[in-house]
């Protein structure tokens, strides 16, 4: 039997099989990281669309639960508008009256010492 490296029959040596192991370790080693960096990215992926998921959920739990919280706020800040807007109104009126007064106060006794005088 002849021993040609380039058929079937040819027994393997040690050199052969350490050869053989080290260029399909590398190979492994290169599927296996190429298929963790996808199984990573896929992961990933669906992590995203869960978390979106759950986002969404609790942004409308969240929006049903403070919306009734909002528009009471909203009424009881009119409200106080409305007071402070009064109070405003209110507190013009009193310094139109107390002026009005001065000026007839004013007024009376500017007579009153034109009636003593004459």
């Amino acid at each position: 039997m002849e021993n040609n490296p380039n058929t079937a029959h040819t027994p393997a040596t040690k050199g052969d099989l350490d050869t053989l192991e080290g260029k399909l370790g590398v190979k492994m080693e290169q599927l296996l990281s190429k298929q963790t960096k996808a199984t990573e990215q896929l992961l990933a992926d669906q992590a995203d669309v869960i978390l979106d998921a759950v986002e969404e959920r609790m942004d409308k739990k969240l929006g049903d639960k403070f919306d009734p919280v909002v528009t009471k706020l909203d009424a009881v800040l009119k409200e106080c508008q409305d007071h402070r807007a009064e109070d405003i109104a209110g507190a013009e009126q009193l310094r139109a009256m107390t002026e009005l007064k001065s000026t007839r106060l004013v007024s009376v006794s500017w007579k009153q010492l034109r009636r003593g005088h004459k």
